[in-house]
């Protein structure tokens, strides 16, 4: 509730009211985490994903998917590719378990080659020499935007005030060739640190049409962090530069 909260305030917010109304749809309704690990649909899922939840995205022009730690990637698999390659944009955001996608279905339709494996599971100690990846992120620290290509950067974001301590497995993602990072999150400042140098946490494609974020974009609305839009600018970056505006028809989300 927080999460479709934080998206429908922030995508009212662009100029022009163009996303005030959207469509929602819960592909996990009715399912335990361990049945949606599992990649079973939820009620609200068509029995046939191709052609009837294929035809139902090609509907709209763009896509903005989010997830829990236990994501229906079974159901991105197979539909999401499909509607990219017909026009279609998505903009990805989930969060990891210990166990990092098993069946390798985000390589099918993210624009990424792996992703970080670093064991982060419960039992490890509270304060562990530095590794790859974390799963105790503090509040107000910043996803930075890369600079290194040729595309006009992305805003700025940072993790909300509160609480305190955001529990998300973050794990470094690495593009795929014909991909750019977009973020990463800045240097653990903690003594001693939790996880390595500036992880990437964010890709796009090189055909502009799907971004990847690894980590719940709904918490990094900070607005008192170098960003007093929050998440509207990121979607005003994504939506009106990243995607190309004249291919759109419909510009509703769901």
């Amino acid at each position: 509730a927080a999460a479709l909260g934080t998206y429908r305030s922030s995508l009212a917010a662009l100029p022009g009211g163009e996303y005030v109304t959207l469509d929602h749809l819960n592909f996990g309704l009715g399912l335990t985490a361990t049945e949606k690990s599992m990649g079973l649909p939820g009620r609200l899922v068509p029995p046939y994903i191709d052609p009837a939840l294929i035809q139902t995205f090609l509907l709209y022009d763009e896509v903005l998917w989010y997830t829990d730690q236990f994501p229906s990637l079974g159901i991105a698999q197979l539909s999401l590719f499909t509607y990219m390659q017909n026009g279609g944009r998505v903009i990805f955001s989930t969060s990891f378990q210990t166990t990092v996608d098993p069946s390798g279905a985000l390589r099918d339709f993210a624009p990424i080659d792996s992703i970080s494996s670093v064991d982060l599971s419960p039992t490890r100690p509270p304060v562990p020499p530095a590794v790859a990846g974390d799963s105790r992120i503090p509040a107000n620290f910043v996803a930075i935007p890369d600079s290194t290509g040729p595309h006009d950067p992305y805003p700025r974001l940072a993790f909300n005030a509160s609480p305190v301590i955001h529990s998300i497995f973050m794990r470094p993602v690495y593009r795929r060739s014909d991909a750019r990072y977009i973020y990463h999150l800045h240097a653990d400042t903690r003594v001693p640190a939790r996880y390595l140098g500036s992880p990437n946490v964010a890709v796009a494609d090189g055909g502009q049409t799907i971004i990847f974020i690894g980590m719940p974009l709904h918490l990094l609305n900070n607005t008192d962090v170098g960003n007093p839009l929050g998440l509207t600018a990121f979607f005003e970056r994504a939506l009106n530069k990243e995607f190309n505006p004249l291919q759109k028809v419909d510009r509703r989300i769901f």
